[in-house]
């Protein structure tokens, strides 16, 4: 299936490319591709007699690529090569571009993507959805995501299944978006993080290994810039332990923005402010998460009333030292607050004439302070996460009007951060009133 790449003409829909990544290949690039061709002679003689020679991953494209990140050691690209497609195996890629191949990049067509959109939203399309250099871009919406549900109810096989769907049809557009433009096309990754609450271990654990021994073991120079927008204060702690398992050539590509990403002159520059004012739209539409997060550390620690619609919550997050002691208090409203408060809509009226529904979860957890590893690998990591680094403190449970002002503490076990989050993911469609809450934490000693 893949072919030698032949010269192209350069489409005229983009602007030229300065970047000298970009270019195709030069003479000694081509001769060290050839020298990676005979070294891996047995393999791609493999793949074409299974009908797996696909273009994105034995074309000449995809070897510059796998050259260009490899610094062009040749013995250093051809032995990334020879795991990549072992990766490629043990995922069933081949199989999965196999029955991919065919479809135009558009995350709406890939198979589960129906099963996994309720859970988490995701754009993708190379014809509606790109930069203005002409670069593919994806965008998921981590913030607001139950994860109790995309665990138990979706599955995190299911979702593992279906982002190995998206990285293929990802590599599938940018090889031949390349091929049609005479550049090479990279993908911007955007990901949402407003209304993110505290994550089970699992789901880090489960987006580390996707990542770093699935995505950046069979895909290279294939991202051009990650941008996190609306990223909160209390994630950064996982952010610098999980850093150093990613390669290089990808964490320097890493652009970290707040709430402001929309007057943040960088964000701009990047991303253009039409894509952004689209992921913005995109995100005003989810029908999960819709209270805003105050995941961020120094927010208001007092207030109410609160509306929580049904399938969103809020957080609150304390940065601490080891041995201060957070307390709270917090009531939950009632059926008519909470119609007082215009948060009963009519198919929550009608509910409440067979059943009052006020109950919200309440949980306590921290994600204490973890100083990364040089060089570490993905199973350390997730050693470190099981090991404490991901903290439950106070177990979900649930707490309805009728059990009047509820108040606790905690001592913090290390330095961190604790988050306290009152969810209404379990319901359908009726809105829970957090009336009041209170959260302080003693001086540090």
């Amino acid at each position: 299936m893949a072919s030698e790449m032949q010269p192209l003409s350069i489409s005229t829909q983009y602007p030229p490319d300065l970047d000298a990544s970009r270019s195709l290949a030069s003479p000694a690039e081509q001769e060290a591709i050839q020298q990676m061709r005979v070294e891996l002679a047995q393999e791609l003689e493999a793949l074409q007699e299974r009908g797996y020679d696909f273009d994105h991953t034995t074309g000449d494209i995809f070897m510059l690529r796998v050259l260009r990140g490899n610094e062009h050691d040749v013995p250093r690209a051809v032995r990334w090569y020879r795991e990549c497609l072992e990766v490629r195996k043990k995922e069933h890629l081949d199989e999965i571009g196999m029955e991919i191949c065919a479809i135009p990049y558009d995350v709406t067509r890939l198979p589960l993507y129906k099963e996994v959109g309720p859970h988490l939203r995701t754009l993708g399309n190379e014809s509606t959805l790109r930069t203005t250099t002409g670069d593919l871009v994806y965008c998921e919406f981590v913030g607001g995501v139950n994860f109790d549900s995309l665990q138990n109810t979706l599955g995190l096989s299911t979702l593992h299944k279906f982002h190995c769907y998206g990285h293929e049809a990802r590599l599938i557009a940018v090889d031949r978006l390349s091929r049609q433009t005479g550049r090479l096309v990279k993908v911007l990754v955007i990901t949402h993080f407003q209304d993110i609450t505290f994550p089970p271990k699992e789901i880090v654990n489960f987006d580390t290994n996707l990542k770093t021994c699935v995505f950046e073991k069979t895909g290279i120079e294939i991202i051009h810039k990650i941008m996190m927008l609306s990223f909160p204060a209390w994630l950064h702690g996982l952010y610098r332990v999980v850093r150093p398992l990613i390669p290089r050539r990808t964490s320097r590509n890493i652009m970290i923005f707040g709430r402001n990403f929309l007057e943040d002159k960088a964000a701009l520059a990047e991303a253009g402010a039409s894509l952004l004012a689209t992921i913005v739209k995109e995100r005003s539409m989810i029908g999960y998460g819709d209270s805003s997060d105050d995941g961020v550390p120094g927010g208001n620690l007092t207030g109410g009333p609160r509306v929580l619609h049904a399938g969103s919550a809020m957080q609150k997050g304390l940065l601490v030292k080891a041995g201060q002691t957070v307390s709270w208090s917090f009531q939950v409203g009632g059926a008519q607050e909470l119609r007082d408060a215009g948060g009963r809509g009519l198919s929550g009226s009608l509910a409440d004439m067979f059943t009052e529904g006020t109950d919200v979860m309440f949980d306590v957890g921290a994600l204490w302070d973890v100083e990364p590893t040089e060089g570490a690998e993905a199973e350390t990591v997730t050693n470190q996460l099981v090991e404490g680094m991901i903290c439950t403190l106070v177990k979900s449970e649930k707490v309805a009007a009728s059990a009047g002002k509820v108040s606790g503490s905690v001592v913090s076990e290390r330095n961190g951060t604790v988050l306290l989050r009152w969810s209404n993911f379990h319901s359908v469609f009726r809105s829970k009133l957090l009336k009041e809450f209170s959260i302080e934490a003693d001086s540090d000693q």
